[in-house]
């Protein structure tokens, strides 16, 4: 017999953060996270939860685990869009339309009871972290901080009454001399035209400092895309400084004009290369095993991308794209993520072509009334 029940107890919480680790087992695809960090974000610790709200559920037939869910309400979401709207994250469930049914129901039914009209996700937790099931693209890994599912799960979400609100991309490209040497005439020519534009790499000896310039771009340069909610500051700098020891200061260039901060690009290495053969622990061996591999990893993501609204048009865009491959090429990656690319942003669409890139995955965030 099926049963849904709310998380309450630390016994019930593991069960649900252990869930993916047993129904994955044979799915050569999915990369164990770390479980210090699912248990981070889910957490007290976590900053997001300082303006949200969240409860856990999992689904059992008998005492078996068979499904989990959580419904999120976020208060800056509802403040920045207007909307009384929720979310459902944390989702996994078999190819079982009635264990899914229960799972989403219990979600809404907890989001109602708070005064919410509508649910979308997934979110893991918000927009700001990992999010979307991917619907297409399921014959490779995901890349760092990338979602990954069963095919199944969007006949699931269709059923149910879920409809689409937005698509989201994953670009894959080469990384190249060739390539970099268009990159580079076109950088020059930007240059000749904007003579105050001057781009550097992060300075990790100064990171709050460069931290609060990258915020600044941030909020600018994302305010107008489709799901976007300013993180608070405590959320931007705890994500900068669970960042910051995987972070290469060569792969985040930062461009000026007239020393105002106008856009930058954050590339990190692809670390699920390493994480997929470390059972989502860090001990002592699985720490050796990071530490050997970090240094073997030949593919990275382009996971941040943004020029403020003021200085597009002007090819800055083009300027970091050279600077970011050129690092790239030097460091000895030979290919590259950039994700996610919402299915209307054409600019960044248009980067990720100035690249070489292809869409090469489908995302997708479902919504429902209540």
């Amino acid at each position: 017999m099926l049963a849904v029940e709310e998380v309450t107890s630390r016994r019930a919480f593991r069960e649900f953060v252990e869930f993916p680790y047993r129904f994955y087992r044979d799915d050569p695809n999915w990369v164990p996270p770390l479980r210090r960090d699912v248990k981070f974000t889910l957490g007290e610790k976590n900053p997001f939860w300082l303006h949200a709200e969240r409860a856990l559920f999992v689904a059992r037939r008998g005492k078996e685990v068979v499904g989990r869910v959580a419904a999120i309400r976020d208060d800056d979401y509802i403040t920045f869009t207007g909307e009384r709207c929720g979310y459902f994250g944390f989702f996994e469930c078999g190819d079982d339309a009635e264990e899914a049914a229960a799972l989403w129901g219990a979600a809404a039914s907890w989001l109602g009871a708070r005064g919410l009209t509508k649910v979308i996700g997934p979110m893991n937790p918000s927009t700001n972290e990992e999010c979307a099931f991917l619907v297409e693209g399921f014959d490779r890994p995901p890349y760092i901080m990338m979602t990954h599912n069963p095919p199944y799960y969007a006949s699931l979400a269709e059923g149910y009454g879920f409809r689409k609100v937005q698509d989201m991309f994953a670009f894959i490209m080469d990384i190249s001399p060739s390539r970099l040497e268009r990159l580079e005439r076109v950088a020059r020519r930007v240059r000749e035209r904007n003579p105050g534009v001057a781009v550097r790499y992060i300075k990790l000896r100064d990171f709050a400092a460069e931290l609060q310039l990258i915020r600044q771009v941030y909020n600018r340069a994302w305010e107008a895309n489709w799901g976007f909610v300013p993180p608070s500051e405590e959320e931007f700098e705890s994500t900068a400084q669970r960042l910051k020891p995987l972070a290469i200061p060569e792969l985040v260039p930062l461009v000026f004009v007239d020393g105002d901060p106008a856009g930058f690009i954050v590339t990190v290495p692809n670390y699920n290369e390493v994480l997929a053969k470390m059972g989502g622990r860090l001990g002592p061996i699985s720490l050796g095993k990071f530490l050997t591999g970090r240094r073997k990893i030949k593919s990275c993501r382009v996971m941040l991308f943004g020029v403020c609204p003021e200085y597009r048009k002007r090819g800055l865009d083009a300027l970091l794209i050279a600077s970011n491959n050129r690092a790239a090429l030097e460091l000895g990656y030979t290919e590259a993520e950039f994700s996610w690319v919402l299915e209307d942003n054409e600019m960044t669409k248009g980067a990720a072509e100035m690249l070489g890139g292809r869409p090469y995955k489908r995302y997708r965030i479902y919504e429902k009334e209540i």
